[in-house]
């Protein structure tokens, strides 16, 4: 596994006017760097906390300023680790492992999860809603499974996601049993 840390920009003697320049905190330069990267491997950008920036297979596509890159071999990636989802993910030196949710990240989970229910919910009693209001009668198992139904509804939307400031506090909450 080869990192090198913290790019910064510089200007070489011999540097051609208007081409961005950048080295390590080693010294070495990122264009004479590239050379030395395998093909078949992934380069990730990472930042000073470790946070996984970006990730391609060609270093050549890589401008590093600011920020520190490491090639590792899928062996070393976890699964479901991709390009796309880079910014999930972050980087201690020796291992990729997925990024903690942020305060604001696990509530809007547990308002995206909320609202997903819900919409399942709305799904499942809009025919009977319908029935009712054109005047229809429901049968008494359509009217006990509307009434458990729009219990669970009630119960969704009581949830208080105000202390969900993490992962743990997202998995501790007590999501309503669906009605069957």
């Amino acid at each position: 596994m080869k990192i090198y840390k913290n790019f910064s920009q510089y200007q070489p003697e011999s540097g051609l006017a208007g081409v961005m320049y950048l080295k390590d905190e080693d010294g070495h330069d990122w264009y004479n760097l590239q050379q030395h990267f395998s093909g078949d491997t992934t380069k990730i950008v990472f930042d000073s906390t470790g946070l996984i920036i970006d990730a391609k297979r060609d270093v050549s596509a890589i401008v590093p300023v600011d920020m520190s890159v490491a090639e590792l071999s899928d062996a070393d990636l976890p699964a479901g680790f991709t390009a796309d989802t880079a910014s999930q993910w972050q980087f201690d030196g020796k291992a990729v492992t997925k990024k903690p949710l942020t305060a604001e990240e696990c509530l809007a989970k547990a308002t995206a999860q909320r609202q997903s229910l819900l919409d399942t919910a709305n799904s499942t009693i809009s025919f009977w809603q319908t029935k009712l209001l054109a005047g229809k009668t429901l049968t008494e198992d359509q009217k006990t499974k509307l009434d458990l139904w729009l219990e669970y509804m009630d119960e969704l939307e009581m949830l208080d996601f105000g202390g969900v400031s993490d992962e743990a506090a997202y998995n501790a909450i007590a999501w309503p049993d669906r009605p069957e």
